[in-house]
């Protein structure tokens, strides 16, 4: 045991939390959907190369194969996966169970969208194919992409209790039963590792971590993550032992020797 992860374990024993979770399965998934969606991008190239003049647009809520609207086969069953603009729908991202479809929204992650876009008549958004790439690479749709895809991995596993929604059949579901629902919390906590892979661009750069000490390691852990506004407002809708587990599913990754 490396003395990194001694100094871990002693500090989650003092505030109750312990290392049980098992952080290659997480590491297993993340990477599953990241390589599914650099896959899509790939497929985005081709098509766009093939199908599409340079000074063309796309309309995103057209069904353009392998523009917006794919199939594949990522290792859980046909996947079907849909890239579309409603400044109306109040989600970034769906996973429909019954058929396996992943619905993106792209209208609601971003401040700046209307930079991206050339015109929007109607139902018909238009933008042209490079700031469409440049959409899709922002780490903001990939974040709701690999939620979305942790659910796909989970319901065809059926290794979690149906989500909130497929047990009442009601899409208004209260913010606490919601988020603390275990297919929640589960594709919640691997997007969260991604997303704190992805913000660590400082001197605490999580592929440099392997050359900072236990102690510098350590207060990147209890501090960096914990300072940041959408971390916490999701981890205070949770119910206390939903915190345990997610700060010690948390530890376990960012102690876990895999990454170097």
């Amino acid at each position: 045991m490396s003395e990194f992860r001694k100094i871990v374990e002693c500090e989650l024993a003092k505030h109750g939390y312990s290392l049980e979770e098992d952080a290659y399965k997480d590491r297993k998934d993340l990477m599953l959907a990241l390589e599914t969606y650099n896959m899509i991008l790939k497929k985005i190239y081709k098509s766009i190369d093939k199908y599409v003049d340079e000074d063309d647009e796309i309309n995103i809520n057209s069904s353009i194969e392998n523009v917006n609207y794919f199939k594949i086969e990522p290792g859980y069953g046909t996947l079907t996966i849909v890239f579309h603009y409603d400044e109306n729908e109040k989600s970034a991202g769906l996973f429909i169970a019954n058929i396996n479809v992943i619905s993106i929204n792209l209208a609601n992650r971003y401040s700046d969208i209307e930079d991206y876009i050339e015109d929007i008549t109607n139902y018909e958004v238009w933008i042209k194919p490079e700031n469409y790439i440049a959409l899709l690479k922002e780490r903001n749709t990939q974040s709701t992409f690999v939620h979305e895809f942790q659910h796909y991995i989970d319901n065809a596993k059926g290794s979690l209790k149906k989500s909130i929604f497929q047990k009442t059949g009601n899409t208004d579901v209260d913010d606490k039963k919601y988020w603390n629902s275990a297919h929640e919390r589960n594709a919640y906590t691997i997007q969260r590792i991604f997303d704190i892979v992805g913000k660590t661009t400082d001197a605490n750069d999580y592929k440099a971590m392997r050359n900072l000490t236990a102690d510098q390691r350590l207060d990147f852990m209890k501090n960096k993550w914990q300072k940041d506004e959408d971390f916490m407002l999701y981890y205070n809708k949770l119910e206390p032992k939903a915190q345990k587990r997610l700060l010690s599913r948390l530890y376990q990754y960012f102690s876990t020797d895999f990454w170097k």
